[in-house]
């Protein structure tokens, strides 16, 4: 889409973001096209099947001038008749909608726009004065454009603001970037707007050029610090998962290898060890005679076959038996710990 295309393209999207548009949108929007000597074949054709969000990247990508006239070319369209908001203003939410966006990709935010605001209006009023639709007054304003009289009246005293805002804002890579897109489209708006003197910015462009590659230098290094810091911040929550992951596998190995013994333990625990003497059968732990029942060794028992009286039996009488050779308790299946 040629730079003058897109301007009306942009203007004319809003004509259409609250319902059909009035006709006073609709005239203003045929009032720029008569500025641009541009007929309806050729704005239909550029408009065709073009959406607002290309028409916005196109804007993004081109010079200050262009931008300048797409953002305050939307605003006095939507400006042009009352319609509902929910602010009360003339500009409806839904075209304030899609002038934000315009804003945002151009960078041109509400503190440049408020340094522009006087300039930048003069120069669409005079793009878009209904008065355009009249020949005679394009005559009047072509002859202005043979030479620099109008882009000194119009064109140069926007720059002006815009670059020097840029400036006192620091903004200098913006303000490297559109003074090469105005250097890149020169030719093309001279052809819209007649020849333009951009010698001043040439100049100044020199003098910030150190400014801007040290201020370019300073964003790579703080791009590099800041990579730098957040490689070393992945690198120390890495160290510090591993750490966590190695401590819980350490505890699980620990987990198991501690219920492994418990397993042992019991295993063993419950495992007769046998023994004969005088001819009775034995467990060493526990003093049963047979494996029909655990052994119970965690009662920390000790026996052997000794000549005993039994208890049970109310007699003095003494019989072989087993018996605990640490606390005298009788085998056959001990039912209290060794003491």
């Amino acid at each position: 889409m040629k730079l003058d295309e897109l301007v009306c393209a942009t203007a004319w999207a809003i004509v259409f973001t609250s319902g059909e548009g009035t006709e006073n949108e609709k005239q203003r929007v045929r009032a720029m096209r008569a500025f641009y000597k541009m007929d309806a074949e050729r704005f239909n054709a550029a408009i065709k099947d073009v959406s607002y969000s290309e028409i916005v990247e196109q804007v993004k990508k081109s010079d200050p001038i262009t931008k300048i006239l797409c953002v305050y070319g939307s605003i006095k369209i939507a400006w042009d008749e009352f319609e509902d908001s929910a602010d009360g203003k003339n500009c409806s939410d839904e075209e304030w909608e899609k002038i934000t966006r315009l804003g945002d990709a151009t960078t041109i935010n509400s503190e440049i726009r408020q340094a522009l605001n006087d300039k930048a209006y003069d120069l669409i009023n005079t793009i878009s004065a209904l008065e355009n639709i009249d020949d005679e007054l394009i005559m009047l304003l072509g002859f202005e454009m043979e030479d620099t009289t109008f882009s000194d009246r119009e064109i140069i005293p926007v720059l002006e603001v815009f670059f020097n805002k840029l400036e006192e804002l620091d903004q200098l890579d913006m303000w490297e970037e559109n003074f090469l897109g105005l250097t890149k489209n020169l030719r093309l708006l001279e052809e819209l707007y007649g020849k333009i003197d951009i010698q001043q910015f040439k100049d100044r462009y020199d003098d910030l050029k150190y400014n801007i590659n040290h201020k370019n230098q300073d964003i790579d290094r703080q791009e590099k610090e800041k990579e730098k810091l957040a490689q070393a911040e992945e690198k120390r929550k890495n160290q510090e998962i591993e750490r966590q992951e190695k401590e819980q596998q350490k505890l699980i190995e620990k987990q198991d290898k501690e219920k492994r013994k418990l397993e042992e333990l019991a295993e063993l625990n419950a495992t007769h060890e046998f023994s004969v003497a005088h001819g009775i059968t034995y467990c060493k732990y526990c003093g049963f005679d047979s494996n029909s029942l655990h052994c119970s060794r965690e009662y920390g028992h000790r026996f052997s076959i000794k000549k005993v009286a039994d208890p049970s039996r109310y007699s003095d009488e003494k019989f072989l038996q087993p018996v605990c050779s640490k606390c005298g308790q009788l085998g056959w299946k001990p039912r209290y710990w060794c003491n």
